[in-house]
């Protein structure tokens, strides 16, 4: 008679943590001057009904040059440094083209095709933490 003999498998659970803190976040930017200033270079007025969405894709693109650049403070601002100043305006306008397609007089002067591209640019430099994903 044979026996067979059954190993018991010994199952290992890894957890792998991030020992990194998140990236710092912070309002570092002037939502009103950057919203005019980017309405100025999109050549709409004031009142325009544009306005609000504007000053809300400030905001959206303030938390992603935040998770881009992933620095453990926060940036320094407002007003920020002018490259930073710089992104974030034409994350603005890249963030507004997204929905709303080119028409003729407006501005169409950012040779980004993508908000990577844009913050690799002009901002790459400003990273604080470097990984490999």
């Amino acid at each position: 008679m044979l026996r067979v003999r059954h190993r018991r498998r010994r199952e290992v659970h890894e957890q792998v943590t991030d020992m990194s803190p998140p990236p710092a976040t912070g309002v570092w930017y002037d939502v009103d001057a950057t919203s005019a200033a980017v309405m100025h270079k999109l050549r709409l007025q004031g009142g325009d009904v544009d306005a609000t969405l504007i000053r809300t894709l400030v905001a959206v693109a303030g938390v992603e040059i935040d998770a881009y650049v992933d620095r453990v403070v926060v940036i320094d601002g407002p007003p920020p440094a002018p490259d930073f100043q710089h992104a974030l305006e034409e994350a603005v306008i890249l963030l507004y083209r997204a929905d709303h397609p080119m028409s003729a007089g407006t501005y169409t002067a950012t040779p980004y095709p993508d908000l990577l591209a844009l913050f690799d640019a002009t901002i790459g430099h400003r990273k604080e933490r470097w990984a490999v994903a």
